[in-house]
């Protein structure tokens, strides 16, 4: 990997616990940008979803939201300190089994938070 790139796939602090869910894109995504927001919207997982399903996608979140508690920092700060001005580097390719880049990777909103300005969290 080039200097200065920081991967963030799995096994890194960074991957996206909700890949493996078999989410659709937009949920999977809005289920990571949400987590690292430190909130949490209830409303973003559809109404047909069973308990089971709700519990999976929550029980991910607080595991992002424990990641850095040893940083003792929340996921935006951490984002914002350890991922500022960094190329980031990930496996998405493929990711969903159809052969095609899924668009938008978690990376995307990882660059998103780290390159803020005014960051409070």
């Amino acid at each position: 990997m080039p200097e200065g790139t920081v991967y963030v796939g799995n096994p890194s602090v960074w991957w996206n616990p909700f890949k493996d869910l078999g989410l659709p894109v937009e949920l999977m995504l809005a289920c990571y940008r949400e987590s690292l927001s430190g909130g949490w919207n209830p409303k973003i997982v559809p109404e047909d979803y069973t308990d089971t399903q709700y519990q999976d996608i929550y029980i991910r979140r607080q595991f992002i939201v424990g990641r850095f508690i040893s940083w003792k920092m929340t996921p935006r700060r951490a984002a914002e300190t350890y991922l500022r001005g960094k190329d980031l580097a990930c496996w998405c390719v493929d990711w969903d089994g159809t052969g095609e880049l899924p668009g938008v990777c978690h990376a995307e909103i990882l660059l998103e938070l780290a390159n803020k300005e005014g960051l409070d969290g």
